[in-house]
């Protein structure tokens, strides 16, 4: 498979080091107007670097458009002559659902829109996928590799991308957060800060992969560490009354309410 990213930030970045670990014998063209992303991802991941989107477009089954939302208006205006009706467009953005990226072109084509939150950069992401009505199985399947290079890859529809960015793609700050309060409430107490770092991270990853593992409700895993009349109880206790849990669903609002705003 021949896989072409336009723009080679961060994020693409992830994706490329995923497939070169998992596909070693994917070819992976990319194109970026800042030199020195491209040369990173060449020397680290064997990046074929071309000289222009143009270049990419000519060589590729998979064009990935890894470039910021802002940019995708006249790169798409740009592209849109050039690109084959047979090869896939794979958009990242916020804001670009797949009706709005075909507008762009005359005739139907295969669109995969994808939403990959920022642990993608370790291999621990989660991505959403849906797709256009030209896309076909054999292609929902390739696209769904490409992003199980970097993780957990979810089908939703184009209605839930938003919803799917407030709780994934936000979810990383909302635990950064946490983990930022926890720590400093460890060190009021007596404890290191860079153990406080380590202790924390390592109980949120083994906490959220217990729901994964036990397929049990987290109300029920909850229950199991609160003894009657325990600590933990009365931590939750104090949680609740500091609305921790309005607090959650209120960033959920707030995210959902710019978004709107954004798409507008």
């Amino acid at each position: 498979m021949k896989i072409g990213f336009i723009g080679v930030g961060n994020m693409a970045q992830a994706l490329i080091h995923g497939m070169r670990i998992e596909h070693a014998e994917w070819q992976l063209f990319g194109f970026d107007i800042y030199a020195p992303s491209l040369e990173r991802a060449a020397a680290n991941d064997g990046l074929i670097a071309l000289s222009s989107a143009a270049e990419v477009i000519e060589k590729v089954d998979i064009v990935v458009l890894a470039i910021k939302p802002q940019q995708y208006d006249g790169l798409l205006k740009e592209i849109s002559s050039s690109i084959r009706k047979e090869q896939i467009i794979v958009t990242i953005a916020i804001g670009f659902d797949i009706a709005r990226t075909q507008s762009y072109f005359a005739e139907p084509m295969k669109i995969v829109r994808a939403m990959p939150n920022t642990p993608a950069l370790i291999g621990q992401g989660v991505t959403g996928v849906s797709f256009s009505e030209a896309v076909t199985d054999a292609e929902h399947d390739a696209a769904r590799t490409m992003f199980a290079s970097c993780g957990t890859v979810v089908d939703i529809t184009e209605a839930e991308f938003n919803i799917f960015g407030a709780v994934a793609g936000s979810l990383p700050a909302y635990v950064y957060i946490m983990t930022e309060a926890l720590a400093d409430a460890a060190v009021q107490y007596g404890l290191g800060r860079a153990a406080s770092y380590e202790i924390i991270s390592q109980a949120i990853s083994g906490s959220a992969a217990m729901v994964n593992a036990t397929n049990m409700h987290p109300a029920q895993l909850k229950d199991q560490v609160c003894s009657p009349n325990g600590t933990t109880i009365a931590a939750v206790d104090a949680l609740e009354r500091e609305g921790f849990r309005h607090a959650l669903m209120a960033a959920v609002q707030a995210c959902m309410t710019r978004t709107k705003e954004l798409d507008k």
